[in-house]
């Protein structure tokens, strides 16, 4: 192959990845500075990869061997964009592969175009190919990370396992072709590859899809919709995990006080904002103690974790009040907690003593009022 049209071919497939790795990929750096690390760190690759397929080995021009080299952008990348290593490699390994199949069609193409010029057709091939495809690549590529983004370690890997096989295949499979001269045959298995490929990746996909709606509407089942907090059923697993665990812990329930006259007064829009601004702020202060869940309507229940369960209902109300911000004034609240072990040794122990001792507090402030 003409040594023009070689720096040219491998020109062309690094700067259509490094454009599909930019775009799909969350940036940390500006984009001057992208850009001199990625143009100084490009043409040390061109040369690389050059003397490889002319010196090394030549055989790598049909075979795809040196798009290995693609695979060493995986380095800069760390600096570059704001995305785990892992992520990263499933875009390289999904662009690399897709120019990987453009290249093993374009070389398959070229001799039955004209067989005398099939270098200088092959690489026009390859760029018409691209032109062809890449937009809808990286649509598809686009809605895939997305996906990516949402799914756990191990599917993620399977992911990368998945696409590393496929290229691996190509490569194998250009050089097997590499001894035989029957170009039809060659252009008909190369398109049957690609479309087991593509298909698999669109199960792959769907998979993907589905696991991440089964996520959320798990998700879904265990959060309060309003607050974005956990909800009761939520609050029972994990406190009956805790309690097997054989772990101390306290259970506050938590009653908003004159709630019913902030409903009636200003409107249940505003007492939506009223319930979630006490969220936000118990949140606010609390978090790193437990978890707050909304059992219904003004009904709170706190998984104090810590060891001050004391200290922690002692100073919530005088902590909350200042802090919150809200154009109605925060009227107050009523708890009452209860302990593990101490106070029981299963839930339904444990939630009768927190109910009760809310209730007994709640009636010392309405005594108090009546007064």
């Amino acid at each position: 192959m003409d040594i023009d049209l070689q720096v040219l071919l491998i020109l062309e497939m690094f700067l259509v990845n490094l454009y599909v790795m930019t775009i799909s990929s969350k940036g940390q750096t500006t984009p001057l500075k992208t850009l001199l690390i990625l143009t100084v760190y490009t043409i040390g690759l061109i040369g690389m990869t050059y003397l490889f397929v002319t010196k090394v080995f030549p055989a790598g021009n049909h075979n795809g061997v040196f798009l290995l080299f693609g695979f060493l952008y995986l380095l800069p990348s760390k600096i570059l964009y704001d995305q785990p290593l892992k992520y990263s490699l499933a875009i390289t390994c999904t662009s690399w592969l897709h120019t990987l199949f453009l290249l093993s069609l374009a070389i398959r193409v070229a001799p039955l175009l004209n067989e005398a010029w099939s270098d200088g057709v092959m690489l026009l091939t390859l760029t018409l190919l691209y032109i062809l495809t890449l937009p809808f690549f990286i649509s598809s590529l686009k809605r895939t990370t997305y996906a990516l983004g949402k799914i756990d370690d191990e599917m993620l890997t399977n992911f990368i396992v998945l696409g590393s096989l496929w290229f691996l295949s190509y490569i194998l499979l250009n050089t097997q072709f590499d001894r035989y001269d029957s170009d039809w045959f060659e252009f008909v298995i190369t398109l049957v590859l690609a479309l087991c490929t593509i298909l698999s990746y669109k199960v792959f996909y769907s998979l993907i899809v589905i696991s991440n709606t089964a996520k959320e509407l798990t998700k879904r089942t265990k959060t309060d919709i309003l607050t974005g907090l956990k909800n009761r059923d939520a609050f029972f697993r994990d406190a009956q995990k805790r309690l097997e665990s054989r772990k101390p812990f306290s259970i506050v329930f938590i009653d908003l006080d004159q709630f019913k006259q902030v409903n009636d007064r200003y409107g249940h829009a505003e007492g939506d904002r009223y319930l979630v601004q006490f969220a936000d702020v118990l949140r606010q202060f609390y978090n790193d103690q437990g978890t707050l869940y909304r059992l219904s309507g003004d009904e709170f229940v706190f998984l104090y974790l810590g060891r001050s369960i004391v200290e922690f209902c002692s100073q919530l109300e005088t902590r909350i009040i200042p802090a919150y911000k809200n154009k109605i004034r925060f009227k107050g609240l009523s708890l009452g907690y209860a302990s593990f072990p101490k106070d029981g040794e299963d839930l339904n122990s444990l939630l009768k003593t927190a109910d009760h001792n809310m209730y007994l507090q709640k009636k010392v402030k309405h005594f108090d009022r009546s007064l």
